[in-house]
């Protein structure tokens, strides 16, 4: 890989994580707000719990579909 190739791939993962920064911060307000929502509603931590460990499980669902499992052998036509 040339110098400025990897300049480039360097250049576009600051950006991508930059991006998820970013994301990061804004989703992390949207939940405070949805789980003082669900508290003063309820009055109980319950229903937070239980939501949130139901989407931890559904995103780790999620990876294990899309995400090719790693270590697994190339065929051999892409070697």
């Amino acid at each position: 890989m040339t110098g400025e190739a990897s300049g480039v791939l360097l250049g576009v993962a600051h950006e991508v994580r930059e991006l998820g920064g970013h994301s990061a911060y804004f989703t992390g307000g949207f939940v405070n707000g949805f789980t003082g929502e669900i508290l003063q509603r309820t009055g109980s931590y319950v229903p937070v719990f239980a939501y949130f460990s139901g989407m931890y499980l559904l995103s780790l669902l999620a990876l294990q579909i899309l995400v090719l499992r790693l270590g697994a052998p190339l065929p051999a036509s892409a070697a």
